[in-house]
């Protein structure tokens, strides 16, 4: 192949002519979307002794490139942190990855270093941090559920939902996803041979149309994916919302896969509902959550799923071929954090309540359109102002980093599939974490 010389395949020594066959598709990666794509191109053929060095010494990467299986083309590095990396290496403030730069309560920290120093170092399915799981799902959202036989510990909040996705989606099933989104979802769903349907939430209450939801869903929907509190806009859905879902999933038979991981940042009135708590939607909902928001832990890697037995079961033999356990001394000091959370959440949501306040405040004030607060979650999902003139946020984005030393992610990395209506505002959006000390947001939020 004249154009891509290590595009050849061949055996060199073997009978066959030398070096004839080219595999005939090339990979390129576009710098601006971050997506893979493959594409036939036409080629003009060489004899092997008239290229100017030897094939099999040519470009290796590109060779092993060739060797990756389709599937991963659909999995590109994540947008965010790529900009928590660029934030580090400028010395910037992060404002785009949702970890807090506080210590966390040391109580847990404890808990920890005394179940290292106890033996708890091994494999391990904690039992204690079932109970925990089941007992505080229970009282706060009134569904009883079996320690152990509806729990499952996972690595993380994003393990258990790939785990519950690849429990339940084959090839040719359909998967709904409300945008914006997290970025993760599109691609599990994609990896377990899914295909991802997208329907819109619609600025600036980031409400979804009841009949674009009844649309998506046909014969080959498997599931729904729900995540509130929402990541990246902060709502949550209210109890008429998910009704509707509820409703349209049962008439379709499809499940819904609830990410609830941002259950205790909530800062309305109306307190967190989860799907699971709905009339006769026990066991068509999974539950993902995890201890990395809620406890500031997002490195220890401590998730669950909840699910009817079947369900449970089949997550559980994917976790344990996909890595064994999750960490063995983390699940034993989260297991004792779940026990003292009551006054810790008290604490933890009139602190992120008054964090949000002054955030949302200084942004209105500089020129940011936020009608509707975000009730939910540690972020805000802002509109950036006029007076940036027809900047895209991409271009905000990189001026806030380059020129006042702050990262922030622009909105489009959170539309995959998207819409014409959303075309003329998905790049008007930045999101801005604010799970950071009162001292960064002090001197960060003149730079915004």
């Amino acid at each position: 192949c004249v154009s891509h010389p290590a595009a050849w395949e061949g055996r060199p020594g073997s009978v066959q002519p030398p070096l004839r066959t080219c595999r005939n598709v090339h990979v390129h990666r576009c710098l601006h979307t971050r997506t893979w794509k493959k594409e036939k191109r036409g080629f003009d053929w060489i004899e092997a002794k008239d290229m100017p060095v030897d094939v099999r010494e040519v470009r290796p990467t590109m060779r092993a490139q060739a060797a990756l299986a389709t599937r991963v083309s659909d999995v590109v590095p994540s947008s965010i942190q790529e900009l928590s990396h660029q934030a580090k290496e400028r010395g910037a403030i992060n404002l785009a990855e949702g970890f807090p730069d506080f210590e966390i309560d040391g109580r847990v920290v404890e808990e920890a270093v005394q179940a290292m120093r106890g033996g708890s170092n091994q494999y391990s399915d904690c039992w204690e941090l079932k109970q925990a799981v089941a007992k505080t799902f229970s009282k706060a959202q009134g569904v009883p559920v079996d320690a152990q036989e509806e729990v499952v510990v996972t690595c993380g909040q994003t393990e258990a939902l790939a785990m519950a996705v690849l429990a339940m989606v084959e090839p040719g099933d359909e998967v709904v996803l409300f945008e914006p989104l997290y970025e993760t979802y599109s691609a599990i769903v994609k990896l377990a041979g899914g295909t991802p349907v997208y329907v819109q939430l619609h600025p600036p209450d980031w409400t979804f149309c009841k009949e674009e939801l009844e649309a998506a869903i046909n014969k080959n929907t498997k599931a729904v994916v729900l995540n509130s509190p929402h990541n990246p806009t902060g709502k949550v859905f209210t109890r008429l919302e998910l009704q509707a879902i509820a409703k349209i999933c049962s008439h379709h038979f499809c499940y819904v896969i609830s990410d609830e991981v941002y259950e205790n940042f909530v800062y309305t009135e109306d307190k967190h509902i989860s799907f699971m708590s709905l009339p006769n939607m026990k066991d068509r909902c999974i539950v993902t959550s995890s201890a990395s928001k809620t406890f500031h832990v997002t490195g220890w890697r401590i998730g669950w799923a909840i699910a009817c037995k079947e369900i449970a079961e089949a997550i559980s033999n994917l976790h344990v071929k996909f890595a064994d356990s999750a960490p063995a001394p983390f699940q034993v000091a989260i297991a004792s954090a779940l026990n003292f959370e009551h006054e810790y959440i008290a604490r933890l949501q009139e602190t992120y309540a008054e964090k949000r306040r002054v955030v949302c405040q200084q942004l209105i004030k500089a020129g940011y359109d936020l009608p509707h607060w975000p009730a939910g979650s540690f972020y805000v999902f802002a509109r950036i102002p006029e007076w940036t003139g027809n900047a895209t946020d991409v271009q905000y984005a990189e001026h806030l980093l380059q020129n006042k030393g702050v990262a922030v992610v622009p909105g489009h990395v959170f539309w995959e599939g998207g819409s014409a209506a959303c075309e003329e505002y998905k790049n008007k959006y930045v999101r801005i974490a604010y799970c950071k000390k009162d001292s960064t947001l002090d001197a960060v939020l003149p730079c915004l």
